[in-house]
């Protein structure tokens, strides 16, 4: 840095020292100004200019000494001072125990601030001895008139309301006047406390423009829907859900959000089906849908979402489905909803299905602008050049494409095919992986037995419109892509009986039964395409072993015929 050469120049480097801040370092962002400062000259001068880099503050409380809670005052009124009036971003962290007198200094000097304040968050333990002397400081009559920002992040144990006696929380608990500007609240863990009765009475929920819940489960019960229904001028919403609505009867009132435009879900498995806040949702002016899944393992939990999109008559433009772990037939009937698409982001197990419809289909995601692929989560992957076809046929919309790569491809040709498309003006993120250990074989277990969990459950695997007949038409090649997955792995290590029988026993008995039945979801155009029946055969043995612990292993291929070759001469027990 000795030479004017090597200097950035200073406004490149006081953004470079204002993106520092965030809270993905592994130090402490509120060191920053301090740390840089420590470089250089040139570097101190930039960082005592910028006043924006003074404006974020965290303090972390916890039991200090005289000379520690001394030199954290000091350090607190230079940054307030530095930041010259600056909107202010507070993050107060509460550790264990009593942070006892020598906190209250501190206190007082944020709070003399407290009309600066742009965003406020409150995070850590509540315990009611955590506050000590602080509770002393003044609230009564408080008004945080520049406050647009609220992050709740506390921690206890659950049924604990002591989080409401922290001196802060009293201001925001006094009414919605006390924070006329408020637009944007996140919390975390003690829902059941923040969805209370009084705090719906309390906190300004219709002046709110995005509601953010970060904790890992929020049971979808009627008082959630009472807090959606406060925040009538809702425009961001990301919430976790429990699909859980047991208590809710069906002729529950529909909840019409006219203003949200993105919504994100991350939805837990549940004992109900197809039962969630979706069911009794109304968005249309959605444009910007993600949903997460977590140890949701079949696609029919998409039908509640589906049926949110079509009784919304929104205009999606952005669609992201994560870690879903089989996309069947209900991923392509929504995106069939959202004709005006303009991002498309997928994370799980993708067949060549999705993307041949995009390849051979115009009307399918005709505005596709970018397109994102993640595969790394189930190593289970459509072939690199049926991706690419997608990515040739929508190369007059496409402007970015997203793609994860096995480092143990074999189809080189395709990859050398991705050059081509950045000199089309498509900006090419290529990101590659290896697989782990065993995790091929794994994943293709794990597909093969949603596939048979989700047959026998509930009679196809994306159910349904009013004949079935269009779905499982669709579904028939998910199980057929399956299937010839199976028919071309090669097993480097054993694999024993009770895998297989796991993964492929009950698919195999529902496809028997569908086809002997008279309501036959595999009419005869089926067969003569896909020839289950052929493909099926002899797999009776499968069935008439009963000791599932049989020490039997299946070495080198698995394809159905060379293991049905294998198992047949095992005669049963």
């Amino acid at each position: 840095m000795a030479s004017n050469n090597n200097k950035l120049p200073a406004e490149i480097l006081s953004y470079i020292f204002l993106l520092a801040r965030s809270e993905i370092l592994p130090f402490s962002n509120r060191k920053v100004p301090w740390t840089v400062g420590c470089v250089c000259r040139f570097w101190r001068n930039v960082a005592l200019s910028e006043p924006r880099l003074w404006a974020s503050i965290r303090v972390d409380f916890c039991p200090w000494s005289e000379a520690e809670a001394e030199n954290i005052h000091q350090m607190l009124s230079n940054s307030l001072e530095r930041s010259s009036g600056r909107p202010l971003y507070i993050h107060m962290h509460q550790s264990y125990g009593s942070t006892g007198p020598s906190a209250l200094p501190i206190y007082l000097a944020l709070t003399r601030s407290i009309e600066s304040w742009y965003s406020l968050r409150l995070s850590g333990c509540v315990s009611q001895t955590a506050f000590g002397a602080v509770d002393h400081v003044p609230s009564k009559g408080t008004i945080l008139s520049s406050l647009r920002e609220l992050h709740l992040d506390f921690q206890n144990y659950r049924g604990d309301t002591s989080f409401k006696d922290h001196p802060i929380v009293r201001i925001l608990f006094q009414g919605r006047r006390h924070t006329p500007g408020l637009h944007t609240i996140s919390f975390s863990a003690i829902e059941h406390i923040y969805l209370s009765n009084e705090c719906l009475r309390s906190l300004g929920w219709r002046q709110l423009e995005e509601l953010r819940v970060d904790n890992r489960t929020l049971h979808a019960e009627p008082r959630v829907l009472a807090l959606l229904k406060e925040c009538a001028n809702l425009e961001v919403l990301s919430i976790p859900l429990r699909l859980s609505l047991a208590r809710l009867p069906p002729s529950y009132n529909k909840l019409r959000m006219a203003y949200l435009r993105s919504l994100k879900l991350r939805m837990r498995a549940c004992t109900i089906a197809d039962v969630s806040i979706c069911s009794y949702l109304v968005l249309p002016a959605l444009e910007w849908l993600d949903v997460e899944f977590v140890r949701i393992e079949a696609g029919h939990m998409f039908d509640s979402i589906i049926g949110m999109v079509e009784r919304s008559q929104c205009s999606l433009k952005h669609l992201s489905v994560e870690s879903l772990a089989l996309m069947d037939a209900s991923v392509e009937r929504l995106i069939r909803l959202a004709p005006k698409c303009t991002s498309l982001s997928l994370q799980g197990c993708v067949f060549s299905h999705l993307f041949n419809v995009i390849t051979c289909d115009d009307t399918f995601l005709p505005r596709l602008q970018h397109l994102g692929i993640r595969s790394s989560a189930t190593n289970i992957r459509a072939p690199l050049g049926v991706v690419l076809s997608a990515i040739r046929a929508r190369s007059s919309t496409l402007q970015s494409v997203e793609l994860e790569l096995c480092t143990e491809s074999e189809d080189f040709e395709s990859r050398d095919e991705l050059a081509m498309f950045g000199r089309l003006g498509i900006t090419m993120y290529v990101q590659e992986y290896s697989p782990e250990p065993h995790r091929y074989e794994l994943d293709l277990f794990r597909t093969l037995g949603n596939l048979a969990h989700s047959w026998s459950k509930y009679g196809s695997l994306a159910a349904v419109d009013s004949t079935g007949q269009r779905i499982m038409t669709e579904n028939a090649k998910t199980l057929h892509e399956a299937l010839e997955l199976v028919d071309h792995l090669k097993m480097n290590h054993h694999v024993s009986l009770e895998e297989v029988q796991s993964a492929m026993l009950g698919t195999v008995r529902e496809i028997r039964g569908f086809n002997t039945t008279s309501n036959s979801l595999f009419v005869e155009y089926l067969e003569a395409e896909y020839h289950f029946k052929e493909r099926m055969e002899g797999m009776t043995y499968l069935e008439t072993f009963n000791d599932v612990s049989s020490p039997v292993i299946i070495y080198g291929d698995l394809s159905p015929l060379a293991l049905l070759s294998r198992l047949s001469k095992i005669p049963p027990s």
